[in-house]
């Protein structure tokens, strides 16, 4: 597999403080982050590492269960894979297989 990489750049103090991450290998972009939008219910359009190894998680679940129903004989259909990310703990669920 190929590397893949990423890059933060931070400004200031934890509480008060703000970056940026860049998803430098795909080029995709460049997104706002920081703690206080990281911990409010609403992120305002501000993502966090949380939501991005959510993503991930849910990208290689998907990936995974593919490949493992196409293996079995059988033909895999659309399906979503929600995972959810809460205080350090990331939950992956089949939801609509």
């Amino acid at each position: 597999m190929p590397t893949r990489s990423a890059r933060t750049a931070w400004n200031g103090t934890l509480e008060q403080g703000s970056g940026q991450v860049e998803l430098s290998s795909s080029k995709v972009g460049t997104y706002e982050v920081s703690f206080p939008k990281r911990a409010a219910d609403d992120a305002g359009g501000t993502t966090s590492p949380e939501e991005l190894i959510a993503a991930a998680h849910s990208a290689c679940y998907a990936m995974q269960l593919s490949a493992n129903i196409a293996e079995a004989g059988g033909r895999p259909s659309p399906s979503t894979c929600p995972p959810t990310s809460r205080s350090g703990r990331t939950r992956t669920t089949a939801a609509s297989i």
